[in-house]
């Protein structure tokens, strides 16, 4: 992991390097606390891309988003250091930040599409 960027910070490699083991075979406090620690940082991005752009929804996926508790915790910081600011009333919603649909198959199902397109011309 490294500090330049969130996702030096919070990518599921940075929890591995961190943590010295996958974000999803963390147990007991060492979860507690990669869930606490990453949660905060992607709670901070998503603030960031909030005062922005104001998104209707923020999709949090790879090996991140496979660590239990996570998206509970990153919803709850958002909402607190957001305070209240003034935006879309999906910004509170539970549904605001997520998983993708498509799980692991998302960047290759994305890519696929993206690959039919350039074909069809």
């Amino acid at each position: 992991f490294h500090g330049d960027c969130l996702e030096g910070m919070a990518a599921g490699p940075a929890v591995a390097a961190r943590w010295l083991q996958p974000a999803q075979d963390l147990e007991g406090a060492d979860r507690e606390r990669a869930v606490s620690v990453e949660a905060h940082y992607l709670a901070e991005g998503v603030r960031n891309i909030v005062y922005a752009v104001a998104p209707e929804r923020v999709i949090i996926g790879g090996g991140i988003a496979e660590m239990p508790g996570l998206f509970p915790e990153v919803r709850r910081r958002l909402r607190s250091s957001l305070n209240g600011y003034p935006g879309l009333s999906e910004h509170a919603r539970n549904d605001f930040i997520v998983p993708p649909g498509l799980g692991n198959l998302a960047g290759i199902a994305g890519a696929f599409v993206l690959a039919q397109a350039a074909a069809a011309g």
